[in-house]
C-alpha cells in the first residue's frame, strides 16, 4: 500500500471510507453492536462468550495500522525537522495548483521576484485584500485605505464605465461605485463655481511649507449643459457674469421658480468654457504639484482690463493669507496677451505707483532691447506650448501671408518638402499641414525637426520660413538650465545635462543666458537685412485675396470645437438619471409624466432641491436636475479632434 500525507487528515465520514476501502465493509461495521449477524460472518463466538476474529481480517487491519502509524511517524520527523532548520516551508495542495495556477508561478519564479526592481507592496496589499474579501461575505468586504485611494484615482481618471468595467472583472478588488462616490464627499475636494478657495490655497501651502506661488489660468471647451448643483442649490453652466474686480459672481443662478428658469434658457447664453485657475507652489526642494482653487463657465466674453483687476485681485488675497505670487501664465488669446503685455509695461504705460510689494528688476544699463518696467508687481510668462502653435497656426493660415523683411512665409517649402523628399527624410504627412487642429501640438514639433530645417536650406526662397521654424524650435540641449516638462512631452528623448554640471543659478548666469539668446536672434535675422529695410522706409503693400473665406486667426479652444445637434448624438443620452449623490426618497408616491419622475410629496429638508409646479392639473415636485432635462433643446459635443486629443492618441 502507497498512502501519501493526506490520509492523515482524513476525519468523519471520509475516514470510514478510507477503511471500507482498504480493509473491507466488514471491518469498518464491526463495532456495530446491533450487528451480530455480521460478528458471526467476521469470527467465532466461542461457548465462554469470547468473540475471536478471524485471522485474515486481523492481518488487514494491523497491516493497515503499521502503515498509518509509519507514515504519521515520518510526517512528524518531517515536522521536527523543518521547525528545527526555522523553516517557513507551506505545503500547498495539489487542487488548490490546478485551480490557480499563478500560485506555482509564483513558487517557482519566487526568487527572480524577490530580487526584481519593481516594489512589489501595493500588489502585495491588493492581493491580500481580495483574499481577505473572499473568504467573507460580500455584504462585509473591507479595503485598505491606499486601495480606496487606487479606487478613487481611477474613477476620477477612467470614469463611471472603466472603473465597473474592472470591478465586474476582478471580484472584491474595487469597493462599489456608491462607496467611492462618498468617499471623494468625505475627502472635502468640493469646487463651487465661481467660488475662489483662498482657505484651500493657504491649506495647501501649509502642508508644503511653501510661501511663494505661481498662478496659471486657462479656459478649455466645455459641453454647453446646465446642471443642478445639490451642495450650492445653484444651476451650474450658465455664463457667470464678472463683478468689478473681474470675478466671476457665485450663486448667480439660484431660484426656486420654474417659469424663473425657463427665461433664463431662453435669455442667458451657456457656458461653452470652463475657466480655471491653478497655483504652483514654488520649492527649491520638492517638486510640488499645483493645486487648482477656482473655476468657473463662461461664454468668453470679458476684457483685457477684467483679467488684470482679477490679477490684481488674486494677489492682494493670496497677500492676506502670507502667500506671494511671483506671476502670472496663461495662453496666447489676445485679451489675456494684452494683459501680460500692460503688465510688464511692453510698450504700454500701467503701473502699481506706490505699492509696498512692488519687485525691483535690475536690468543691466545697456540692454535697450529688453523691453520691460524695472518696478514689477508680479511677473508674467506665456505657456510655451500655446506659443509654438500660435505660431504654427499663422504659418498654416490659408488666406494670411507673412513676411519677414522681404521673404514671403507661408506653407509652400512645407509642400514641396513633402512632394519632392522621401519621407524617410522629413517624417511628415499632408495632415501635419492641416491648419484646422489648432491645438496639434505634435505637428508644431514635426515641422521644427532638424531634418526639416536642413532640407529647407536646399528649397529656394525658403530662408524666411526656417528662420521662423526655428523660433519654434527648443533648443533645450544648448543650456544647462533645466524647466518642467510638460506631458506631451513625455516621449520626447531630451539630453539632461549631469547635475554636476549645472550652472548655479545667479544674476550673473541669467543675463549670460538672456544674452545669449538675444545674440542668437539677432544672428539668425542679419541675413533678412531687416534694419536696411526700416531705414529705407518702404511700405509694403497687402494683397487681400478676394476669393478666399475670412480665417478667424484667434487661438481661442472654442474654435471649431463644438458641434450641436441632436441629430448625430445616441438615443440612449435621452435617458434622464438622478445624481447619484441625490437622496433616495422611500414612501412616497411616484408618478412618471413623459419620461420624468415626479413626486407627490417630497420631504421638507429636500424641497429646496425641487420645483412646485402643476401638469394637468395636479400639483406635482420635479427635482431641479429632471427640469434642466426637460428645458434641454439642443445637445451638444466635442469636436472628434478635441477628443482623440484628450484621449492621447
Amino acid at each position: 500500500m502507497n498512502f501519501t500525507e493526506e490520509v492523515l487528515s482524513l476525519n468523519g465520514e471520509p475516514f470510514y471510507n478510507f477503511v471500507e476501502q482498504q480493509c473491507g465493509n466488514v471491518v469498518r461495521e464491526l463495532d456495530s453492536e446491533e450487528l451480530i449477524p455480521l460478528k458471526k460472518t467476521a469470527g467465532i463466538f466461542l461457548n465462554d462468550g469470547r468473540f475471536i476474529l478471524k485471522k485474515g481480517l486481523v492481518y488487514k487491519v494491523e497491516k493497515f495500522l503499521k502503515i498509518l502509524r509509519t507514515l504519521n511517524q515520518e510526517y512528524l520527523t518531517s515536522l521536527d525537522h523543518h521547525s528545527s532548520n526555522n523553516s517557513s516551508d507551506l505545503i500547498v495542495p495539489e487542487y488548490l495548483l490546478k485551480k490557480f495556477p499563478f500560485i506555482q508561478t509564483l513558487i517557482v519564479y519566487s526568487k527572480l521576484i524577490a530580487d526584481c526592481k519593481y516594489d512589489l507592496t501595493f500588489l502585495n496589499i491588493i492581493l491580500n485584500n481580495i483574499i481577505r474579501n473572499l473568504i467573507t461575505e460580500e455584504t462585509g468586504f473591507r479595503y485598505e485605505t491606499i486601495v480606496r485611494q487606487f479606487a478613487t484615482s481611477l474613477y476620477i481618471l477612467g470614469g463611471r464605465i472603466a472603473y465597473e468595467f474592472v470591478r465586474l472583472n476582478i471580484p472584491a478588488l474595487l469597493p462599489s461605485v456608491q462607496i467611492i462616490q462618498a468617499y471623494i464627499v468625505l475627502l472635502n475636494n468640493h469646487l463651487t463655481e465661481g467660488l475662489f478657495n483662498d482657505g484651500g490655497i493657504l491649506k495647501y501651502f501649509n502642508m508644503n511649507q511653501s510661501t511663494l506661488g505661481f498662478v496659471a489660468e486657462d479656459a478649455t471647451p466645455v459641453v454647453p449643459k446646465v446642471t443642478y448643483g445639490t451642495k450650492s442649490n445653484t444651476f451650474i453652466r450658465f455664463s457667470l457674469p464678472l463683478d468689478s474686480n473681474g470675478l466671476p459672481i457665485k450663486n448667480s443662478y439660484s431660484t426656486d421658480s420654474f417659469t424663473r428658469l425657463e427665461e433664463w434658457y431662453s435669455d442667458i447664453k451657456q457656458a461653452t468654457l470652463l475657466n480655471a485657475y491653478l497655483i504652483q507652489p514654488l520649492s527649491s526642494s520638492l517638486n510640488i504639484s499645483p493645486y487648482i482653487f477656482a473655476a468657473y463657465g463662461t461664454d468668453n466674453k470679458f476684457e483685457s482690463s477684467d483679467v488684470i483687476s482679477r490679477w490684481y485681485k488674486i494677489y492682494q488675497e493670496c497677500k492676506a493669507k502670507g502667500i506671494c505670487i511671483l506671476g502670472f501664465s496663461t495662453d496666447c488669446d489676445s485679451r489675456y496677451f494684452h494683459s501680460m503685455r500692460s503688465s510688464l509695461g511692453f510698450f504700454a504705460n500701467f503701473t502699481y505707483d506706490g505699492h509696498p510689494d512692488l519687485l525691483s528688476v535690475d536690468l543691466p544699463s545697456s540692454w535697450c532691447w529688453f523691453l520691460m518696467q524695472q518696478k514689477q508687481l508680479y511677473m508674467c510668462f506665456q505657456d510655451a506650448i500655446h506659443i509654438c502653435t500660435k505660431l504654427r497656426n499663422r504659418l498654416l493660415s490659408e488666406t494670411t501671408h507673412l513676411l519677414l523683411g522681404e521673404q514671403l512665409i507661408n506653407m509652400e517649402p512645407l509642400l514641396y518638402t513633402i512632394n519632392n523628399y522621401s519621407k524617410l527624410d522629413h517624417s511628415l504627412v499632408v495632415s501635419d499641414l492641416n491648419p484646422k487642429d489648432r491645438q496639434n501640438y505634435n505637428s508644431a514639433a514635426k515641422i521644427s525637426s532638424d531634418n526639416i530645417l536642413t532640407l529647407l536650406e536646399n528649397i529656394p526662397n525658403s530662408l524666411g520660413i526656417n528662420i521662423y521654424l526655428q523660433s519654434i524650435k527648443s533648443n533645450t540641449n544648448q543650456n544647462n538650465l533645466r524647466f518642467p516638462q510638460r506631458h506631451k512631452l513625455h516621449n520626447t528623448s531630451i539630453n539632461i545635462s549631469n547635475s554636476s554640471n549645472v550652472t548655479t543659478l545667479s544674476k550673473i548666469a541669467i543675463e549670460n543666458s538672456v544674452l545669449q539668446a538675444y545674440k542668437y536672434v539677432a544672428k539668425v535675422f542679419s541675413s533678412l537685412k531687416i534694419k536696411e529695410i526700416l531705414r529705407r522706409g518702404r511700405i509694403i503693400n497687402v494683397l487681400i485675396d478676394s476669393n478666399g473665406n475670412l480665417e478667424n486667426d484667434s487661438d481661442s479652444e472654442q474654435n471649431d470645437e463644438i458641434a450641436i445637434g441632436s441629430a448625430e448624438c445616441s438615443d440612449s443620452d435621452e435617458e434622464f438619471e438622478l445624481n447619484d449623490n441625490l437622496y433616495v426618497i422611500n414612501n412616497s408616491s411616484i408618478s412618471a409624466n413623459r419620461g420624468i419622475r415626479l413626486c407627490d410629496d417630497v420631504k421638507e429638508e429636500l424641497s429646496h432641491a425641487y420645483f412646485k409646479v402643476k401638469i394637468n392639473n395636479e400639483n406635482k415636485f420635479m427635482h431641479k436636475q429632471a427640469a434642466c432635462w426637460a428645458l434641454e433643446k439642443d445637445k451638444s459635443l466635442l469636436s472628434a479632434n478635441r477628443l482623440l486629443r484628450v484621449q492621447g492618441r
